[in-house]
């Protein structure tokens, strides 16, 4: 299980049309340092020459604006990689060498630019008005990454709610 490719930018719709399932759901956690807490999914592919993934999730305990989602290509003989993060709102984002700069939510993606410069893979970004929270960034991650079985994770992230506290 687990290839080890080399990534290429070409690659990464076919990643996203992979059908892939939760395995594995961390409890959420505190983290030790700061003020953020996070949980981790572990996914598998199907089929003959399956590939395994994960997702990160963290937010600000305050600033629940100040989160990102992350899906990584998990390989057996080498480091994984992040393909994208979904971010909120966290302050300043500048793409490297360009004079693009934005404040809101915003999508990174894995280029060969940026593997090229030695930068973080998913370091450029595009700002995006397709969610505002985490849950609907959660959301448009299992939607755009084809992850199958989320409902059976999270049975509530489907339903909307007027007032957030539930009253």
């Amino acid at each position: 299980m687990g290839d080890t490719v080399d990534i290429r930018e070409q690659m990464i719709p076919s990643l996203m049309k992979e059908e892939k399932q939760i395995m594995v759901v961390s409890s959420l956690k505190e983290k030790q340092c700061g003020r953020h807490r996070g949980m981790t999914m572990e996914l598998e592919t199907a089929g003959e020459g399956a590939r395994r993934y994960s997702i990160f999730v963290r937010q600000h305990a305050d600033l629940l604006e100040d989160f990102s989602v992350g899906v990584v290509l998990v390989r057996d003989e080498d480091m994984p990689i992040i393909l994208a993060r979904y971010n909120g709102v966290h302050g300043l984002h500048a793409n490297f060498g360009t004079n693009t700069k934005f404040e809101g939510c915003h999508i990174h993606k894995y280029s060969d630019q940026a593997a090229t410069l030695g930068l973080k893979s998913e370091h450029f970004a595009d700002e995006t008005g397709e969610y505002t929270t985490l849950e609907e960034a959660l959301r448009l991650v299992f939607q755009e990454w084809k992850v199958i079985n989320y409902a059976q994770h999270f049975p509530t992230l489907d339903q909307l709610s007027l007032f957030p506290d539930g009253r």
